[in-house]
């Protein structure tokens, strides 16, 4: 949906969505009704609000990708710290129907987040205006023209001021060379009694790289040109095969192989249209999406199965420390609302370490993935301490420690 739609569109969507099942499942007593509403319709809708989040960041923010990622993703800990005492409250004052009613109307402010949301739109660059007076010499041109014709089949020729390069499918016609005089250019040519007008760099038709570009990439450009795509096509966001890549582009192999940024775009963005994915009610963009999606031969690739395995093993026990700390604590004496305040130690360093991460992950001499399993190994290993801490200090130790691999 959001290669379609957009990021603004899906996010203002996903919320409503999420503020609904929340409302309904604050007025239901049936359990199985519970699991759809807060569950199934919550978890669909939040899960549409999240994934754009991600993606605008990345749209946005090239040079210094892992710091704004970072700040971004650093709200989940705001919220581990604010939502851990703050839940306490609601239940104790209004009970869990009124609670939710209450967080159904903080996601609500998703709508306003959502539309903060602008889409990148390319600047046109402006267009220098044409002279309305031809030089003496483009009169001469044109006059040779016209006499050497003797009015048989006389080729159709237009004059023109600069303009951008035009991309023009010809049905059968046939084109003769351009020729360029100062500041104008004269296309000269006939496709079945259209004028047809194309501006080039050299009179043999040959379009020359400059230094802003590689052979690889005018090849690129001219595939997606050969297939019709649209300006518009290509700047949707999951055509970019580095939208998920969280550090910096800088420091990646196929942006240092590049001239400039702009190089560096084109050769990562992915024809649309290319994935053989068969769903035809669905729309291109979407097709694209899943196709890449359901790839299977990403599991020949040993080093994409290890993450994978090594994803499984870490979730299996990541979200373990959140619920059960506080019990933990409660059993060794310590007050409800001292023990809720650990949830709130793993968010206040949860948030400290991903702009800190975020900040190292644009540094050339750290890899991202080290950091990232480093910091997993340090998650597991607070962890397995819980059960020999025996009193609240050692158990607020743990708790920053583990927010701060988080």
């Amino acid at each position: 949906m959001t290669n379609k739609f957009g990021c603004r569109p899906v996010v203002i969507v996903g919320t409503l969505v999420s503020t609904a099942a929340f409302i309904a499942a604050s007025q239901t007593t049936d359990i199985d009704v519970l699991i759809f509403t807060y569950g199934v319709m919550g978890g669909f809708g939040l899960g549409m609000i999240y994934l754009p989040c991600i993606v605008i960041v990345n749209y946005y923010f090239e040079k210094r990708r892992g710091l704004a990622n970072g700040i971004a993703v650093s709200g989940s800990g705001v919220g581990t710290f604010a939502y851990s005492p703050m839940s306490e409250i609601l239940l104790s004052e209004y009970q869990w129907h009124g609670a939710l009613l209450i967080i159904a109307g903080v996601i609500f402010n998703g709508c306003i987040c959502g539309a903060l949301m602008r889409p990148l739109t390319a600047k046109p660059r402006p267009r220098p205006k044409p002279k309305t007076k031809s030089t003496t010499r483009e009169k001469n041109i044109l006059d040779r023209l016209k006499e050497s014709t003797n009015g048989k089949n006389s080729p159709c020729i237009s004059q023109a001021g600069p303009t951008t390069p035009t991309h023009t499918s010809l049905g059968g016609g046939e084109f003769s060379p351009l020729l360029t005089v100062p500041d104008k250019s004269i296309a000269i040519g006939h496709d079945k009694g259209r004028v047809v007008q194309r501006r080039q760099t050299s009179v043999s038709g040959s379009r020359d790289v400059g230094p802003g570009g590689s052979r690889t990439n005018m090849s690129h450009l001219s595939s997606m040109r050969s297939l019709h795509v649209s300006k518009r096509d290509l700047a949707r966001p999951m055509y970019r095969k580095d939208i998920f890549y969280s550090g910096s582009v800088l420091n990646i192999p196929q942006f240092q192989s590049q001239v400039d940024m702009k190089s560096y775009i084109t050769s990562i963005t992915t024809i649309p249209g290319e994935s053989e994915f068969c769903c035809a009610f669905l729309p291109r963009s979407a097709r694209d999406v899943l196709g890449e999606m359901i790839d299977v031969s990403l599991f020949k690739d040993v080093s994409f199965m290890l993450i994978c395995i090594g994803n499984i093993l870490t979730f299996l026990g990541f979200f373990i420390p959140f619920m059960f700390l506080v019990d933990r604590a409660t059993e060794l004496g310590v007050g409800n609302k001292e023990a809720a305040f650990l949830v709130s130690i793993i968010g206040i360093t949860n948030t400290v370490g991903r702009v800190v991460v975020g900040k190292l992950a644009d540094l050339k001499k750290l890899d991202s993935l080290i950091m990232a399993y480093l910091s997993i190994f340090l998650c597991g290993l607070v962890t397995a301490f819980v059960p020999l801490c025996r009193n609240y200090t050692h158990l607020a130790i743990v708790a920053a420690l583990f927010g701060l691999g988080v």
